[in-house]
């Protein structure tokens, strides 16, 4: 796993890049999120306009609670009732994906603006993390 390989050689990191706070990479980078109210099928449009695979889900205090990319769309077919899926709510939608795979939701790891790069990379390698 990619995140395996960087924790494994943070050694040959440059400090300064090591030590970057969540902060400063923040106003350089842009997060793809989607309130879970929203509608599955606008969350799935903004996804394809934007070329993107994922993006985080967070609640209406704008705190993360999930994710939601491309492999939840597996056994969704135009021609299937899973096909209405598409019209909940992604916390809905998320609800029945989950049930299906019989996967509960992996722990949420909580970063700060204060956490450095190393910080995230630390947190990531210890269990499983999605972007």
């Amino acid at each position: 796993m990619l995140i395996g390989e960087i924790f494994n050689n943070l050694s040959i990191i440059p400090a300064a890049i090591k030590k970057m706070k969540v902060k400063d990479i923040t106003k350089t980078y842009w997060v793809d999120m989607v309130l879970e109210d929203s509608l599955t099928i606008a969350a799935f449009r903004s996804l394809t306009n934007y070329g993107r695979h994922g993006m985080a889900v967070v609640n209406n205090e704008g705190a993360l609670v999930d994710e939601l990319s491309a492999k939840d769309l597996r056994g969704v077919d135009a021609t299937s009732k899973s096909f209405l899926n598409l019209y909940q709510t992604v916390k809905e939608f998320k609800k029945v994906v989950r049930e299906k795979a019989r996967k509960p939701i992996p722990p949420i790891a909580k970063v700060t603006q204060k956490n450095t790069l190393e910080d995230v990379i630390r947190l990531m390698d210890q269990g499983p993390t999605a972007r």
